[in-house]
């Protein structure tokens, strides 16, 4: 009898570990608009500022490229940009900021855009520290109102 029972158990056992259905029928999605696309990445961007900063920190090409461009920039770019020097520039999507310094290091005026006003502020920070003279400004690459 402890043999069927632990039969049993085992049956009830397997029933309880199956799979379940997928519901296959199409689920409706949600839409964005562009503003709340705009917001997300927005946020996304500003919440993830300080593991950036700390990643370009680790590495240190910031401290580096305004005076060692190549660091950066491939030859290819920095073919490009031989006559830069004094003229105005504006990168957009900056990030981690280090082309700006690069581009600075190389006598650009350069203006850094990015989403995120916290990637802009520890970019600015870093400015001050390197004695660079860059403009910074907030605003979506796809919905520049600058």
């Amino acid at each position: 009898m402890a043999r069927h029972e632990d039969k049993r158990t085992f049956r009830k056992k397997r029933e309880d570990n199956k799979v379940p259905k997928v519901d296959r029928t199409p689920k409706v999605r949600r839409t964005l608009s562009i503003d709340q696309m705009h917001t997300s990445n927005k946020n996304l961007w500003n919440r993830s500022a300080k593991l950036w900063g700390k990643r370009a920190d680790d590495r240190g090409l910031w401290r580096k490229c305004h005076e060692e461009p190549r660091l950066v920039l491939c030859d290819k770019v920095m073919e490009v940009l031989k006559g830069v020097s004094g003229k105005r520039v504006c990168v957009l999507g900056s990030g981690d900021n280090e082309v700006v310094f690069a581009m600075a290091g190389l006598g650009a005026r350069v203006t850094s855009v990015d989403i995120s006003q916290a990637q802009l502020d520890i970019a600015s920070g870093r400015t001050k520290k390197l004695g660079l003279d860059i403009t910074f400004k907030q605003a979506d690459v796809i919905d520049l109102r600058i």
